[in-house]
């Protein structure tokens, strides 16, 4: 305690979990020591007279008038106590605490909680899995009793092992990251999350009405509130907003309902074709090539993925097809970072697809576009039928195949070979079984063949893709004159 001359007769208090103050000594120190009075049985009975005298203004030595303010009396308050199991995570150091607070041993209680309810964190320990944050109701006058089990690390069903639930997270931004659940019949849950090059992992259970409300550890970083509501019937499925560093994030997804008695209605084989943003012009700072991907949808819904981004990264992934038709997208493709994130949707009377990505790749010390970029790709595709022996993909007869700064015309045959004119210029292939374009450019007679990629979409009667030059990718494009 330290203080300066003129602060003698100041209280020194105590201040309770609930924020209340309580006077507990007094201050009787001068400007070169420090002396404290502790509120013993004699200060109490002074501050009684002072509350009697305050009624009449009169000094209560001799009579008085006396009044017993009940606004002063505290109410009853609560007492909060946690056993936690298992043994092994007890011995490992597991507690729990109220705000900030020291963290507490199983068994202990924390008395003088007025009734309310209070968040209730758990002690992230070493070979368990993070444990979910509980919201507790104390009622005053009374012990609350609360039960908790810390899971090993490994001994959660895999998500194969229960229905699995994704869900894209949007802020304010767009499309920002994933959320993937394993839910059990129980209402138990494992939920992995990704976002802004975070991945974490949380354990909790939904209440009887399909809600969760807690929050989400972040070693190092301030926890993150959650709230989830879940139902197995509607679609989205799953919603939730999931808050971090104040910023909140959206959450919907759900899981695919297809399977052997209910195929998928895109179930086959599909061309994708990732565009460059229109509103970036400059191809020294932003790709101007298009990506492409080959899709192939099972009868159980699930969607898998190959392709190139219109910088030549190539990428993979898989994602459900929910039961709108919609499919969430999400990608890290630059060594676990940058993004790729959006919704598919599959039109069902036109056999075609549509979405917006977002699509972020972040600064790098070497390589082609090392300041990085950020920008949209609204996506074209369609669905892929091979053609039959004999015939052609598409009746494709003076199209112009353009590339670089060069324009030559094509025709395609009925065993699925291309002819260009000039032919010394280009060669060009199709992959008549996926769509694929794949073939070579000489932009000079003396130049090295450039290989270049891409798809071709039957239902838009289109082909792009990119090839690449020593600092940028550049584009292709095959259409009908």
């Amino acid at each position: 305690i330290t203080s300066r001359g003129g602060n003698s007769g100041g209280p020194v208090c105590v201040q309770y979990d609930d924020g209340r103050y309580f006077p507990a000594a007094v201050y009787l120190g001068g400007s070169t020591q420090t002396r404290v009075r502790v509120i013993d049985g004699d200060v109490i009975a002074l501050f009684t007279a002072a509350e009697e005298s305050s009624t009449t203004g009169q000094n209560s030595t001799n009579g008085g008038a006396s009044q017993t303010n009940t606004s002063l009396a505290a109410p009853a308050s609560g007492t909060l106590t946690v056993t936690i199991q298992p043994a092994s995570a007890r011995l490992a150091g597991a507690g729990w605490r109220i705000g900030s607070g020291t963290y507490l041993a199983s068994g202990q209680s924390k008395p003088y909680l007025s009734a309310g309810t209070y968040s209730v964190a758990f002690k992230t320990i070493e070979g368990f899995e993070p444990l979910a944050t509980h919201n507790v109701k104390i009622t005053g006058g009374s012990t609350t009793r609360i039960t908790v089990d810390y899971a090993p690390i490994g001994s959660v069903p895999a998500p194969a092992a229960v229905p699995t639930y994704v869900g894209l997270l949007t802020g304010p931004a767009g499309s920002s990251g994933l959320a993937t659940l394993g839910i059990t019949s129980g209402g138990r849950f494992t939920m992995t999350l990704r976002l802004d090059g975070e991945k974490l992992r949380l354990l909790g259970k939904f209440a009887a009405d399909g809600t969760f409300t807690g929050t989400l550890p972040r070693p190092g970083k301030t926890a993150a509130n959650i709230t989830l509501s879940f139902d197995r019937v509607l679609v989205p499925q799953l919603t939730g907003t999931i808050t971090i560093d104040s910023t909140p994030f959206t959450l919907a997804g759900g899981r695919s309902p297809f399977g052997a008695k209910n195929p998928a209605p895109t179930a086959g084989t599909h061309t994708l074709l990732l565009p460059r943003d229109p509103t970036q012009n400059d191809p020294a700072l932003y790709p101007a090539g298009s990506g492409y991907a080959l899709l192939a949808v099972s009868r159980s819904g699930k969607l898998q993925a190959i392709g190139r981004l219109g910088d030549h990264t190539a990428f993979a992934l898989s994602t459900p097809v929910f039961a709108d038709g919609t499919a969430p997208l999400f990608l890290q493709p630059y060594a676990k970072r940058g993004l790729l994130a959006g919704t598919l949707t599959f039109l069902s009377d036109s056999d075609e697809i549509s979405g917006t990505l977002r699509w972020q790749k972040p600064a790098t010390s070497k390589g082609r576009y090392p300041t990085g970029f950020s920008g949209t790709t609204a996506v074209l595709g369609s669905r892929w039928t091979p053609p039959a022996r004999g015939s052609a993909a598409l009746d494709i007869t003076g199209w112009h195949f353009n590339i670089g700064t060069t324009s030559l015309t094509t025709s395609l045959d009925v065993h699925n070979r291309f002819t260009l004119a000039p032919a010394d210029i280009a060669k060009l292939k199709l992959t008549a079984s996926t769509g694929l374009l794949t073939g070579t450019y000489k932009p000079t007679p003396t130049a090295k063949p450039t290989p270049f990629t891409g798809a071709l979409l039957q239902r838009q009667r289109l082909g792009r893709g990119l090839f690449l030059t020593p600092t940028q990718s550049t584009p292709f494009e095959l259409k009908e004159n």
